[in-house]
């Protein structure tokens, strides 16, 4: 960012993604929203008799005009992305760039022709030539609705987020059905205008019924579709924006299929466009529900991939019948290791670079792991391959992270609260705070495989987990000096440890687990001796009890095992 601030100095170019710029487009939007709406409707609602009177409307319009021009010279003096998303400072490049595109286009639409000829001292008024070219011209920044498209998409390219995608692409489907149902409502009242149809007063209107049209207005009367639906609304000479609700309100009814059935066509010009705004209805049908169903089902996918795994984690839970305590407890904790280690779900992150996944992820977890001091004198590749091995826990006040005497096979770094040194005895002897380490002397089990303390979370703690495994395969050998110098600690802690305390709790704890198997053993033992003082008798000498018993349940014994019982 600092050389893009420094080549952006150099060159005088605004970023694309600077805020200026965002407040230009968002502006240039409203802008945009307003000429679209406008150009219709005067053209068709308002009658000027003097095209060159300086009305409230027609400085506006040239405002308007004035702020387009400027917005030419803004987008040359403006950065551009390229096809990758990297940003072009080349001025060359970017004039270039704009002027084989767009630069033509958005001369003709912005530039003041009418305000240039008025004041030039051309009679509009009695040169119907010149008219139609204006009205021409007119039409052409009709296109400016184009723009808005442009300007969408770029926002999209620089957001590159799904949210933003969706945003946008509801956006632009809104701009294109509010600009369409606008457009083809001023065009049905402009048929009025353009297409006049004269009828005798005595010709029956009933029901729909169409009638002789003649091009003469001596002694008849002038009908259309307004005419037969509001008469006193089509006689009035002014309320233009009620002439512009009754065409708004049949184009939307005709493009959404609905149809009332109140305002019908008399002429065949109206009919032949009321057949084509039904086919237009039909598509735009087809376009609203194929637009809305896509914007439905493209989430975030990152989101979706955490929400399944926490419902698969959820289902786990239920599956097993987890006290609803205990599975809120652990749903949370699984929730808060998805969402800050996103890196541990999403699948896409073996695809990059080496260098550009170190970036990510160490951006992803940066904030957490920034208030570590064992890692911000690490390089890049270093923090980032330990962030990498590195799982985001969270513990409730109150809660045992781990118990005197358990089997450890993790460590941890607090990054936000403190953890209790809890002894043996119970009584808290030292409080573990933001960046310091604890439960590292068990991942050396040469040096002591057990907890020698408890670590109680005094308040709602988040901490960074390494586990074993991960230690021993991926640190030792990746970097042997992190792994010494974890070594050197732990056995300095060690030497603190009352060690006589621990082996009493130890060997207390083994006789406790192991009274079970030594009671069974005595058993046994018993049983034995008892069965060496009993003799059995297995085959009778006397004929009626070896009769009695069946030979297929009980056969004499082999002369092979006669003469091991003798001797």
């Amino acid at each position: 960012k600092a050389v893009m601030r420094r080549q952006r100095s150099a060159n005088g170019l605004l970023l694309p993604d600077s805020y200026f710029r965002y407040a230009w487009d968002l502006l240039n939007l409203l802008c945009l929203g307003y000429t679209i709406f406008e150009i219709p409707y005067s053209m068709v609602f308002i009658n000027s008799a003097d095209p060159c009177e300086w009305s409230a409307h027609a400085v506006f319009n040239l405002a308007i005009d004035l702020f387009f021009l400027s917005d030419i010279a803004c987008t040359l003096n403006t950065a551009i992305l390229d096809e990758f998303g990297s940003t072009i400072v080349d001025r060359k490049v970017i004039i270039a760039n704009y002027v084989s595109s767009w630069f033509v286009f958005d001369i003709l639409s912005s530039f003041p022709i009418e305000t240039v000829l008025c004041i030039a001292g051309v009679d509009l008024g009695d040169n119907a030539g010149i008219l139609r070219v204006l009205k021409a011209f007119r039409f052409l920044k009709l296109a400016r609705l184009l723009k808005i498209m442009r300007v969408l998409k770029k926002w999209d390219a620089l957001a590159g987020s799904t949210s933003v995608t969706n945003f946008v692409k509801l956006m632009q489907f809104v701009c294109l059905m509010v600009g369409m149902a606008h457009i083809c409502a001023c065009i049905f009242f402009g048929i009025t205008q353009w297409d006049i149809c004269y009828v005798d007063p005595t010709d029956s209107l009933d029901q729909g019924v169409s009638v002789q049209c003649h091009q003469e207005p001596e002694g008849r009367v002038a009908v259309n579709w307004l005419s037969r639906y509001d008469p006193a609304l089509h006689a009035s000479p002014g309320r233009p924006e009620s002439k512009y609700l009754a065409s708004l309100y049949f184009t939307v009814a005709t493009l959404s299929t609905v149809g009332y059935g109140d305002v019908t066509p008399t002429s065949d010009t109206e009919r032949i466009y009321a057949v084509f705004l039904a086919l237009l209805g039909a598509m735009v049908f087809a376009l609203c529900i194929g637009s809305i169903s896509s914007l439905a089902n493209q989430g975030n996918h990152t989101e979706s991939l955490l929400q399944t795994s926490n419902h698969a984690f959820s289902d786990f839970l239920t599956f097993n019948h987890i006290p609803r305590t205990l599975a809120a407890k652990a749903k949370r904790q699984h929730a808060h290791l998805t969402k800050l280690a996103t890196h541990l779900v999403h699948p896409c992150m073996d695809e990059l670079p080496r260098h550009t996944r170190n970036q990510i992820v160490w951006n992803s977890l940066g904030e957490s792991v920034a208030q570590v001091p064992f890692f911000n004198s690490m390089n890049l590749d270093a923090r980032a391959r330990m962030v990498e091995l590195l799982r985001p826990v969270r513990f409730k006040a109150n809660d045992v992270i781990f118990s005197e005497c358990d089997v450890g096979t993790e460590m941890f770094w607090v990054t936000d609260g403190v953890v209790d040194h809890v002894d043996l005895s119970g009584t808290v002897t030292a409080k573990i705070k933001v960046g310091e380490l604890f439960g590292e002397v068990c991942m050396f089990p040469a040096m002591l495989p057990v907890r020698y303390f408890k670590a109680r979370a005094r308040t709602d703690v988040e901490c960074l987990e390494l586990r074993k495994e991960d230690f021993e395969n991926f640190v030792k050998p990746w970097f042997p000096d992190l792994y010494q110098t974890i070594g050197d600690f732990a056995l300095e802690r060690l030497s603190y440890v009352d060690l006589d305390a621990l082996k009493k709790e130890l060997g207390h704890r083994s006789s406790t687990r192991c009274a079970i198997l030594e009671m069974q053993a005595g058993q046994y033992r018993v049983t034995q001796k008892r069965l060496k003082r009993t003799k059995t008798t297995i085959v009778s000498n006397k004929t009626g009890l070896i009769a009695s018993f069946n030979p297929g349940l009980l056969r004499p014994p082999s002369p092979a095992h006669l003469e091991a019982r003798q001797s």
